[in-house]
């Protein structure tokens, strides 16, 4: 009983002092938790006075009234650049407040970015609406390639990092286009497309008028309506490399176009090559160093290889890359001269003979180019005049080149074969036409291949039917069965394509 009786008060004296030392222990984690939630809790504007080493930038904060914007209870990310990397800073950065407004305001962000968001490498978006990258460089974060001194400072409305260097505030690549010399052709193209377009975002409304409309103090920006096709080179917002030919590499990728587009009119002929080379200088943003020779897709579609080899200089700018290049691989065989491929069942482009006594029935089928075949029908014997045994069709865009015909013939379940002929059209330099018989022959009732046609013709002028050009391509198919061959062959076959390729 005694030990009993022992046990216990040994166990309830225990009991008390792990009472008296978790209560010491919470006394003093409490202390140091409000300690740290009251120091979290200070604002940016103060974390960064509390630091000897950035006085130069929270003087310079005060002079634009940035300080204000710091102290505001929603969260931004501050990159503030130590005392000593304002020693090269000009008097006249300084003493004007545009450019001091923009250069400042291009070290902060709204939202919050750790040092471990640097990882996914992020475009931010910085309050003067440039963007500048947040990488990993070496193993360790930089901000607009300035390395980071300090980081992950956290304050009660965001982030503070400091940074060893100055970031610049950079021209988009429209902005530093117009200031360059480097591609008077280019230039000289895009320079009547110059525009002043409406900045809604940083006009400010003043009042209204009598009719209740808003007033703007107006502020316009300089824009190009050529932007519409090749991408807002005078966008923040996006990501592009655009590549910067000097006249004598643009002058050699229009030698190379040139042939292809034959025309009556030498001006036409130097506004579509103009164009066509306008139209492909523009990819998605990517640095020299990313470049690997490979196939890259312009903003218009076409692919072009690009390699480092090809990039003289690059310039690094707010919304992308600026190549000077000394070399363009852009392939004729990939812009005008390609494949140009007719599918039947497109009405547009097509015409038929007396459509009473000719049919053509469109037909699903997966096996087929556009998912669809067509069954031709005649149902009378050609005549004369071959007015009411034919289909043609119209090529979209030919170049000045030469080409092989072909068509793609599918099975329709005809109980015989059919037999067929061609002539072929195509327009001249001087408006006239030339003609082509091409022999023909059998087509059997199972035929499920390409099959080429005639010989290599060379087409004289550029064609272009989605233009409204006066010029033309174009193939005619006739069925060449009488009534009295009927008992041998049928006046039905089957066709899915019919396609221009080129012969070199």
């Amino acid at each position: 009983m005694r030990r009993y009786y022992n046990n216990l008060c040994s166990l309830l004296v225990a009991a008390l002092l792990l009472s008296i030392l978790l209560d010491s222990c919470q006394d003093t984690w409490d202390s140091h938790y409000q300690t740290e939630e009251s120091t979290n809790r200070e604002l940016l504007l103060s974390k960064a006075e509390a630091s000897s080493e950035l006085s130069t930038f929270v003087g310079l904060l005060e002079k634009v009234g940035y300080d204000s914007v710091l102290l505001y209870p929603q969260a931004y990310t501050v990159f503030a650049p130590v005392n000593e990397a304002f020693d090269g800073l000009s008097d006249e950065v300084i003493n004007d407040p545009v450019q001091l407004n923009a250069l400042l305001g291009n070290h902060i962000c709204r939202f919050s970015y750790t040092s471990l968001d640097a990882d996914e490498s992020p475009r931010i978006r910085m309050l003067n609406g440039k963007y500048e990258d947040f990488t990993i460089s070496d193993g360790e974060a930089n901000f607009g390639g300035a390395a980071l001194v300090s980081q992950d400072i956290i304050a009660g409305n965001g982030i503070l990092h400091t940074i060893g260097s100055l970031v610049a505030v950079k021209p988009n690549i429209w902005s530093y286009m117009l200031q360059s010399d480097e591609f008077p052709k280019i230039m000289s193209y895009l320079t009547p497309y110059n525009s002043m377009s409406f900045d809604v975002d940083n006009s400010v409304a003043i009042g209204k008028n009598t009719l209740g409309e808003v007033i703007y103090d107006s502020v316009f920006v300089a824009s190009n309506s050529y932007f519409s096709v090749i991408g807002d080179l005078n966008s923040e917002e996006n990501s592009y490399t655009f590549l910067g030919l000097p006249d004598d590499v643009y002058n050699t990728v229009y030698t190379r176009f040139e042939p292809y587009y034959s025309l009556p009119d030498p001006a036409a002929v130097t506004s579509t090559v103009d164009k066509v080379i306008m139209d492909n200088l523009v990819i998605s943003g990517v640095s020299k160093s990313e470049l690997t020779g490979s196939y890259r897709r312009t903003s218009t579609g076409t692919w072009i290889a690009v390699s480092e080899s090809e990039v003289v200089s690059e310039t690094k700018l707010s919304n992308g890359y600026l190549f000077v290049m000394n070399e363009m691989n852009l392939d004729p065989k990939l812009v005008v001269y390609k494949s140009s491929r007719f599918e039947v069942e497109d009405t547009e482009g097509r015409t038929i003979g007396k459509t009473s006594d000719l049919t053509i029935q469109k037909k699903y089928d997966i096996s087929a180019s556009g998912y669809f075949k067509n069954e031709v029908s005649l149902l009378v014997a050609p005549d004369a005049s071959n007015s009411n045994n034919y289909f043609e069709v119209s090529f979209d865009e030919v170049a000045s080149a030469s080409y092989y015909i072909y068509i793609k013939f599918a099975p329709v379940g005809a109980s015989a074969s059919c037999e067929l002929k061609y002539e072929l059209s195509y327009s001249n330099m001087d408006g006239t036409t030339t003609t082509v018989p091409i022999e023909g022959g059998l087509v059997t009732n199972d035929l499920n291949e390409r099959v080429k046609i005639g010989d290599t013709y060379t087409f004289p002028v550029y064609v272009n039917r989605s233009e409204n050009s006066t010029y033309s391509v174009k193939l005619k198919v006739f069925v060449d069965v009488s009534d009295a061959e009927l008992v041998l062959y049928t006046r039905e076959f089957g066709i899915d394509y019919i396609e221009l390729v080129p012969a070199q």
